[in-house]
């Protein structure tokens, strides 16, 4: 009777340990299957977030690399001009437009502007061709010069400029960003 017990909790045991290696229930199966769900949608969701961190930063560099460069340009040439043709200039509207007289006949006039029709900062020294100062990708949305001489002293000109990423309706790229300054010619 002894041996018989035995061998039927043995016989139970089998039986216990063959159904429990023969596979999954259907409670384990949806919770592993729920892990992995999750471990991929965060997974898609880092790098979705990755993804629009780079485009922001990409955006934000292009334009305060144009609007440094732009404003250093725009600085230079007046502090280097002898003068402003105030006639032939545009103060205080947008788009702005700054006539300078240079010392050297060959740059003479220099003039500063946006293109006609696309946002972008040209210099035309003298007779040469137009020289493009923005890149492509960023837009000039707004150019203001303000004629800040008060007689009897050096020109003053204050320069106003607001730059754009031109994005591609995606908003991970918008921005945009003011710079302002003010330079006196040299004289």
């Amino acid at each position: 009777m002894i041996s018989d017990f035995r061998l039927k909790i043995k016989n139970l045991q089998s039986a216990i340990s063959n159904q429990q290696s023969g596979g999954f229930t259907l409670i384990e199966v949806i919770i592993y299957t729920g892990i992995v769900a999750l471990v991929v949608l965060a997974l898609v969701q880092f790098t979705l977030s990755i993804s629009q961190s780079r485009n922001s930063n990409q955006s934000a560099q292009e334009v305060q690399v144009n609007a440094r460069a732009a404003m250093e340009l725009v600085s230079r040439k007046i502090h280097a001009a002898t003068g402003v043709n105030t006639s032939t200039s545009v103060f205080g509207a947008d788009p702005g437009r700054l006539s300078l007289s240079m010392a050297s006949t060959t740059l003479n006039p220099t003039l500063i502007t946006l293109s006609a029709n696309d946002g972008v900062l040209v210099i035309k020294e003298g007779t040469s061709a137009t020289t493009t100062v923005t890149s492509d990708e960023v837009q000039i949305a707004n150019l203001v010069f303000t004629n800040y001489t008060v007689s009897s002293t050096r020109e003053n000109i204050g320069i106003d400029m607001t730059f754009q990423f031109l994005a591609s309706g995606t908003p991970d790229f918008a921005f945009s960003e003011s710079v302002s300054s003010s330079v006196s010619v040299r004289q």
